[in-house]
């Protein structure tokens, strides 16, 4: 029988993480050997509120993960993402989570900073918008089915430099005097990877 927890987040893996189960587990608040015995099928019966952990860390349905639907059925639109497309973005927006909500409160006192801040509000550079420069991307990438390696490597990357552009623009508007103080720069990931390799 198949461990569908187990092979859900090895999908995540691969597809988010690059294939790495150290990053995956690092960016889910997990040890690294729980996360694999997870995906081994070790642990063949997690408890729901682990499961919900790492749904909740990977943008995730806990549905989803426990293979009760699909990712067309867990997006619940009209027209749904790929799968490796639809977890990139749901992961994506798990790390901007607490960027773009400091955007929804911040106080702005003048016409630059307030003109900043509108464009940071509606700013993604996925999916793409069919006027943005990316565009061609859509031209590019695999929007039906598997996508190969390198197409969900340059997605994965269009995603970090998403995520890089959106901290720079926040730090730019509390130069300008936005309030309150901004959360923290940088995901999880980044922080402790950064802090390993100082040791």
């Amino acid at each position: 029988m198949s461990w569908p927890v187990g092979e859900r987040l090895l999908r995540i893996i691969n597809v988010v993480f690059g294939s790495s189960i150290n990053a995956a587990a690092v960016a889910a608040g997990v040890e690294t050997s729980t996360l694999f015995r997870l995906v081994e099928g070790v642990v063949s019966d997690p408890r729901l509120k682990t499961v919900r952990r790492l749904a909740d860390a990977f943008g995730v349905p806990a549905s989803w993960l426990l293979g009760e639907v699909d990712a067309s059925q867990a997006q619940q639109c009209e027209n749904p993402l790929p799968e490796w497309l639809w977890l990139l973005d749901a992961y994506s927006q798990v790390r901007e989570r607490k960027l773009r909500a400091w955007l929804s409160e911040v106080e702005v006192s003048n016409p630059e900073t307030a003109e900043l801040l509108g464009q940071l509000n509606g700013f993604r550079l996925l999916p793409t918008q069919a006027r943005s420069p990316l565009a061609v991307l859509d031209r590019i990438v695999t929007t039906h089915g598997a996508a190969p390696d390198e197409e969900i490597r340059a997605v994965r990357n269009v995603y970090a430099m998403q995520l890089e552009i959106l901290e720079l623009g926040i730090i730019k508007l509390w130069k300008l005097g936005a309030t309150p103080r901004p959360p923290k720069p940088g995901s999880p990931e980044r922080l402790r990877v950064r802090s390993r390799s100082r040791r």
